[in-house]
Formats: structure tokens, sequence, C-alpha cells
């Protein structure tokens, strides 16, 4: 590098003579930097040498920052994938000829696979093109490491129209296709079901191996609402004499048998597994951030442990090498005692407590895009609460001041209330299998388990827990539930299915814990 100690201004603040006004927020720069960088900047801040503020309203600080960072360091710059989302996007705003040549050198790497998709998906103006016509050609090469990904559910009608090509199918594998194209559908179905039919009709049918229309219509009952879809598929999907078909509720099932819980109140760094198959529990390593009253979801095989009270940090932890990163890509406040659920390869964050209030609102985000967006807002606050997806559906229930039940179709885009639960609590631990809701525990209700028929709208009771609890966390399958943790507490007890009774196990926690946050597998 000519200018070798650049990279020791970066942060250093000591020649910073000009003032960035972004979308989310502002920051002082070198005005001799950027100029010299760049002709978009040069032209900007040499205009008229005596503005020291300039509005970017059409930028992301925290790009930009990337950006910056990329300015100061040169060769030594090191790329990972947030900075390349960072990067596109202050790619798709400046046009900067050195970062086009490396954003097509980086792309092209495996490292950055997962985010072909992101690129095509926002690179269809003209004037990125170039992007566009490239990661078309890396996706036909990458096709299957995507599709595991799930990298083209959320892709516009346009572009995924436009990828889906007569040329493009005919050169993949058509069973993987034909899955594609429902998920997409499903995706979002109202907008995209008119699709579907054209879609599969460009399949070619002698090439689908080993799938009969009862599989294919399980994994996609929606099918059922398009008859001429019915009509197509019907001669052209072999369905073996003799098999019976059924059509069940697995989707509904939700039967788990491991629960991992990150952080919690004390301490806030653990990650702990408990396995109900073989009744063990075992620490298996340490967050880089801790956290507590928060929330963590599952999508492939990373979890994202996202923010609290204290940080906007999201951290991404992979249950394959136990290993995690924290994302510059953050929450949008400290807020915490919130709820999440997964919902088509997107994370829902709802309500929760800022600035010490209970809030309403209702946010995503899909970790291939990197970026969070507005959802319908609850029917009123609630913190201190739990969420769970059942068919589809968001549920949320327990608040600190109500009794109010809320759900959520994403298909419908607006909430209504259920029947109230019977005792009010909060800080209970929510569960699910089949088409029940079972809310265990929780202040005042501590002994209580409540449990709600999504079928009949109603709730009932089981027998009283053996040890009260508040805070805890829970699992529930075929046979039993699993209750573990809770405020002062290590011990885990279990409600047998068959006997009706509760028990306490003998496995405990490595630790007191509670307000932690899990996921299910």
């Amino acid at each position: 590098m000519i200018y070798q100690y650049f990279i020791n201004l970066f942060g250093a603040n000591l020649f910073n003579d000009t003032e960035l006004v972004f979308s989310d927020g502002s920051m002082k720069v070198s005005r001799m930097i950027l100029a010299g960088h760049s002709k978009y900047f040069f032209d900007l801040l040499t205009k008229d040498v005596t503005q020291t503020k300039f509005d970017i309203k059409n930028l992301k600080m925290a790009d930009f920052k990337v950006y910056y960072e990329y300015v100061h360091c040169g060769d030594d710059f090191k790329i990972d994938g947030d900075k390349i989302l960072a990067f596109f996007q202050v790619q798709i705003e400046l046009n900067l000829p050195d970062i086009r040549i490396k954003l097509i050198e980086w792309i092209k790497k495996n490292d950055f696979i997962i985010y072909q998709g992101i690129f095509y998906e926002n690179s269809s103006k003209s004037e990125l093109e170039e992007y566009h016509n490239l990661t078309k050609q890396l996706i036909s090469i990458n096709f299957k490491s995507l599709c595991e990904i799930k990298a083209f559910d959320s892709f516009s009608r346009d572009n995924f129209l436009r990828l889906m090509s007569k040329d493009f199918i005919k050169n993949m594998d058509q069973g993987i296709i034909l899955d594609i194209i429902a998920r997409w559908v499903e995706y979002d179905f109202i907008n995209r079901k008119s699709d579907w039919l054209d879609l599969v009709s460009q399949i070619d049918y002698t090439k689908v191996e080993r799938i009969t229309l009862g599989e294919y219509v399980q994994k996609n009952e929606k099918i059922y609402s398009i008859p001429d879809l019915m009509k197509f598929l019907i001669p052209k999907i072999c369905v073996k004499k003799n098999e019976k078909t059924v059509v069940s509720s697995i989707l509904a099932k939700n039967s788990y048998s491991k629960m991992i819980l990150f952080g919690g109140a004390q301490p806030d760094q653990s990650v702990v597994e408990i396995y109900t198959k073989q009744s063990s529990v075992k620490a298996i390593r340490d967050l880089s951030i801790g956290k507590k009253f928060h929330c963590s979801e599952k999508i492939g095989n990373d979890v994202f442990v996202l923010g609290d009270r204290n940080s906007k940090k999201i951290e991404k932890y992979n249950l394959e090498s136990n290993q995690s990163e924290v994302l510059s890509f953050e929450m949008t406040f400290n807020k915490n005692i919130y709820s999440s659920v997964v919902h088509s390869n997107r994370i829902y964050v709802i309500g929760g407590r800022l600035n010490g209030n209970s809030i309403d609102t209702v946010e995503y985000f899909e970790p291939e895009k990197m970026k969070w967006i507005d959802a319908p807002k609850l029917l009123q606050s609630i913190r201190c609460h739990d969420s769970v997806i059942v068919d589809e559906i968001i549920y949320a229930v327990g608040d600190i001041s109500s009794t109010k039940f809320q759900r959520f179709d994403p298909r419908e885009g607006k909430w209504n209330f259920l029947a109230d639960i019977s005792n009010k609590t909060y800080g209970t631990a929510l569960s699910v299998f089949e088409h029940t809701i079972t809310c265990s525990g929780g202040q005042n209700a501590r002994l209580l388990c409540q449990v709600y028929d999504i079928r009949n709208n109603k709730w009932d009771k089981l027998t009283n827990l053996t040890i009260p609890f508040l805070g805890a966390k829970s699992i529930e399958n075929e046979t039993s539930i699993i209750v573990a943790g809770g405020e002062n507490s290590n011990q885990i007890q279990s409600y047998s299915k068959n006997n009706k009774t509760w028990s306490i196990m003998n496995i405990t926690l490595p630790h007191k814990n509670y307000y932690s946050s899990k996921i299910w597998l």
C-alpha cells in the first residue's frame, strides 16, 4: 500500500472536517480522503468548499462505514458476508469503479455463494445488469447449495420468473425445480398462486424421479385450492398403485427432541443443550456477547441470537461447528422481553419493552437480505409474552397487564383476538404439539399449566406443576412436556401425558437460569 499508515487513521478522527448525514444517523469524515477516492465524493465535497455538512439519505450509515473502512485499508481490507452486502448497497447508490471490480471478484468466491441470490435479486436495474447476468451464471453453477438455504423463496415475481426461464429449468434437477416453485408460491400465496401452473408446466416430468402425487401434495396442500393445477399434475406425476395416500397433519405436530438455551439472566453467555430422548444436559460453549430477556431463532444450521436492552448486536451461531460470529447487522432498537418466531425464513420480532413501555410493533428480517421490514402491528401492546407458530399461524400469549391472546396469519396480514387466557400470567414457558399450545408457569400462575386447543378456541388446565417457576423454557413432544430452569432454579421437571403427572427429573441445568432464549430441534 502506498499510503501504509492510512489504516491507522481509520477511527482516529484526527482530520475529520466534514459531516455526512445518512438515513439512519450521521458521522464525521475526512473530506480529502473521500474526495480523493471517488468521483461521486469529489463532485459532492468540492462543489462548495465552505460547506461542511452533506445529506446522503439514500445510504445507511452502517453500509457507508464498511466502505469508509475499505478506503482506509485498501489491500489490507478484510471482507466477510455482512460487509459484502454493505458494499453492494454502496455500489447500488454510488457506482464506484474499483468497488465494481472488487464485488465481481468477491461474489465468485465459494465463501459468498449464499449471497449470490441477494445480488441477483437486487441488481435488476439496467445500471447493475453486469451483476445480474454474472450472478445468474453463478446461480446455475451453485444451484443446489442455494436451494438448501432457500435462497429463492423471497425473490420478487419479476426476478423469479426471469430466472426460471425454459433454458434455465431444462438444465436443472427437475424435482428440485418443482419444490422450489412450490416454496416460492407459498411464500406469498395470495399474490403468486396464479403463476404456479405456468411455472410447473415447463418441467420435464420424465426426469422427475421417485415422486408421487401424494408426497408432493402432502408437502404442498395448497395445490388443492387450484383445480387447474390439480388437473394438470394428476397425469404428470405417477401415483403408485396400492400406495396409501395420507393427507396428514405432519406440519402441525411440531414434535421435537432437543432444546438449546442461549444466555439468560445467570449466566448470560451460556449455551446449554437438553436432549429429551437421552435425558441429558450439556454445556456447549459461551456466546461472544451476553444476552438476557431476548430471543433466538433457527434458520438452516444457523441460530440468530437477537439483541436485548443492553445490546442491539445479533450473534449468528452455527449448530454444526458450534462457532459464532457477531453480525454488523443489528436490531432496530435496544428492546427486550419481546417474542419471536420464524415464518417463511423470516424472523418476526413481536412486541416487547422499549424505554420502559410495552410496545405493539412487529417487524421481521430475512437473513439473506439483512434488512428489517415493518409488519402489521399488534392489536394491543404486550411484553413478557411468548409466541409459537402452528400451521403457518403465529400465536402470541402472556402479558404483564392483560389476559389477551392474539393470532396473526401472514397470508391475511392482520391480527385477531382469540379466547382470553384463563389466568393472567407472564414469563410463562410456551410449548406446542399438534393443535395445542401449553403455557407452563409464569408470574401469578407459577404452578399452573394452561392449555389452549386451537381447533376449539378454548383454554383448559393440566395437573399443577411440581415446582413453581417464572421465566423457564419448555419443549413438548408426543409423550411429555419438559420445563427447564426458572428464577432461582436449575431443576428440570417433566409431565407424562400417559400418567398425567409432573415429576422432577434426575438431570439439572449446569446453573440456575431464567429468561434465556431457546430453539427446538
